[in-house]
């Protein structure tokens, strides 16, 4: 990074990021694009910061840099606007496009994941209850602080549900379901302004890799009558041996 880009970075964290800023939200999983609307991406750069003392360089000369953690998910579009394929709450931050060395856009990249886990088997409910976490990772951080109406739960009838919130750094919502309904929707939103700007779903019978409930009880129990019906069929072959040998010896 040349020491202009640097200062430059700089300069806008102190100063609150003036200029043209733009505010990208996306969820876990997507494609997040950043646009930079350009004709040419000669001597074209993004940049990229999570904080003042760190800023990385992800695009040089209309280039992903190999150097990126992320470049195997990073690429240009024909305006130069940058692609990140399966975006995650890393990748939350600023992100600035630099052409010749002058500020073209600034780029405030929120990212919402939505992570389930359920409760131990050991649990008397573990194996009807999941807990859902919805957190909204964003730059600077101060910005994701927990306030009141800025995350909801909604059910599949538009209902407003009660979630247990955690406030910290990143603005984090944990709804725990009992018990599960494969038929049920909860969809978690990020309010701003009474509008809608990112939400994530989780349906039981949507739940990528995951089988149906019941389903795995079913398979044991087949597997289980499978093993014995082998094990009769073992026992039973074995004393007909016995006995046409007996029989044999006998003659």
């Amino acid at each position: 990074m040349t020491s202009k880009e640097f200062i430059l970075i700089f300069l806008l964290q102190c100063e609150g990021i003036r200029g043209q800023t733009i505010e990208i939200f996306a969820r876990a999983g997507d494609v997040a694009t950043l646009p930079c609307l350009r004709s040419s991406c000669s001597r074209l750069a993004w940049l990229y910061s999570r904080d003042e003392g760190n800023v990385l360089r992800e695009v040089k000369d209309g280039q992903v840099q190999a150097s990126s953690d992320r470049s195997q998910r990073l690429s240009l579009n024909d305006d130069c606007s940058l692609m990140i394929a399966q975006v995650t709450g890393e990748d939350a931050g600023s992100f600035t496009c630099l052409q010749d060395g002058s500020l073209v856009v600034t780029v405030l990249l929120s990212v919402m994941t939505l992570t389930i886990s359920s409760l131990p088997v050991s649990d008397p409910m573990g194996k009807n209850k999941v807990v859902l976490k919805c957190s909204l990772t964003c730059y600077p951080a101060p910005m994701c602080i927990c306030r009141p109406g800025r995350l909801r739960w909604m059910d599949e009838e538009g209902g407003e549900l009660r979630p247990r919130t955690i406030k910290q750094n990143n603005c984090v919502s944990i709804l725990k379901i009992f018990p599960i309904d494969v038929k049920r929707k909860y969809t978690c939103q990020y309010i701003r302004r009474n509008d809608v700007w990112v939400q994530a779903q989780y349906r039981a019978s949507e739940e990528p890799g995951d089988p149906p409930p019941g389903y795995i009880r079913h398979i044991n129990i087949i597997r289980v009558t499978f093993s014995v019906l082998l094990l009769v069929i073992a026992v039973v072959a074995i004393v007909l041996i016995k006995m046409k040998l007996r029989r044999n010896a006998a003659q």
